[in-house]
């Protein structure tokens, strides 16, 4: 039974890596996010734009495939042997309490190294669906986003994002399950 949710992960991960079609390193974010400030006004401080928001979220994504997709045969990683490593990688993305929450739930610290967790991976922006992106009365910005596949059902994602340290982080990302 291990062996086959360890087949089911790893192949739910690499299609998620095949299907990748766009990969944006972190300095086209932030050179985005710099444009995204220069283009801003002065009553709208902290407004996104769509193409911002998705760079954000690619990103996300990008980094965490990157990270589950090197590891060897037994999912451990490659290039992480503390919970606390990953944690400080993904905080380029990601407020410290979603990367703690993130690598909590992915990842496990066992002895010989740090493992992916045998498990669903986190639900992503999908490319080419629509979504919209509300921004709230405190500087942040709502990505709102509906998901119906076989795996999770029928869901709306919300990823909130706010600027912090001049860049655009995910602060948050919350799921609402739809009784279909």
């Amino acid at each position: 039974m291990k062996t086959l949710m360890i087949v089911v992960v790893i192949g739910l991960l690499l299609q998620a890596v095949s299907e990748q079609k766009t990969i944006v390193q972190a300095d086209d974010v932030k050179q985005a996010q710099e444009q995204e400030d220069r283009n801003q006004t002065g009553d709208k401080p902290d407004t996104f734009e769509k193409e911002s928001v998705k760079m954000v979220l690619t990103e996300y994504e990008r980094a965490f495939l990157a990270v589950v997709h090197d590891t060897n045969d037994t999912l451990k990683l490659n290039n992480y042997t503390t919970k606390q490593e990953l944690v400080e990688y993904f905080q380029q993305l990601m407020s410290v309490e979603l990367a703690t929450s993130l690598v909590d739930a992915y990842f496990t610290e066992k002895k010989g190294g740090l493992f992916v967790v045998a498990t669903e991976p986190p639900t992503f922006l999908e490319e080419g669906q629509p979504f919209t992106v509300t921004t709230n009365g405190d500087g942040s910005a709502t990505v709102t986003q509906e998901h119906n596949n076989d795996f999770m059902g029928h869901v709306q994602v919300e990823f909130t994002l706010a600027k912090q340290e001049d860049r655009w982080m995910i602060i948050d990302v919350q799921h609402n399950y739809f009784d279909d």
